[in-house]
């Protein structure tokens, strides 16, 4: 039983070495630009930010004002978002409040990143950019032609044909590409990693 059990052992490692394709694996990387990108701030409006030495303003207050502040600024209300649980989370250990805004406008996003308040503090702020199924195989072809041009290139010095895609992944899964902004960002750029296996023939 023993000897029967090492045979088969050594005809399945056999069969399975003559299945493997002998490949070539690629990683390209394309960036694509989103002109039309989402935006997202978070806001903490906090007495943790206001009091000093006996200071009295009260949370409520500095809401108020936050408000007052937006409204000047010609902000929707109905857009900013408060978040109980988020400001929990912060542990300043003083009242206050976390805000979200979100908009789909970049007029907005520049009066909302520009308007400031006694007791504010800016926690975030990102573009949130997304693609429609035209543009990912459009980022998908340019990945894949450059890859081809590529590993043509490398089969010819190894006197090798090239063959078939047998592999491909990214690192884009289908959601939003949520990124954030800062002095040197390129806002809406979206940086695909794209691994491709072609592949290689006698």
């Amino acid at each position: 039983m023993k000897q029967l059990i090492i045979i088969l052992t050594v005809l399945i490692t056999t069969i399975t070495m003559a299945q493997e394709k002998n490949t070539i694996s690629l990683n390209e990387r394309v960036r694509f630009l989103d002109k039309n990108p989402a935006y997202q701030a978070s806001v903490v409006v906090s007495t943790y930010y206001a009091n000093y030495g006996k200071s009295s303003i009260t949370a409520t207050q500095l809401i108020d004002g936050f408000k007052e502040k937006l409204t000047q600024s010609e902000i929707d209300l109905s857009q900013v978002k408060k978040d109980e649980i988020g400001y929990i989370t912060l542990s300043l250990g003083k009242e206050g409040m976390l805000y979200h805004f979100k908009t789909n406008s970049k007029e907005d996003a520049l009066k909302f990143a520009n308007t400031n308040a006694l007791g504010s503090s800016r926690l975030s702020y990102d573009y949130v950019a997304k693609l429609d199924p035209d543009e990912e195989a459009e980022i998908i072809k340019k990945a894949i032609d450059k890859a081809r041009n590529r590993a043509s290139g490398i089969a010819g010095k190894m006197n090798k044909n090239l063959g078939e895609i047998i592999k491909l992944e990214t690192n884009y899964d289908g959601d939003e590409w949520i990124r954030g902004i800062f002095r040197d960002t390129a806002i809406g750029e979206l940086v695909f990693d794209i691994e491709i296996d072609f592949e290689l023939l006698d």
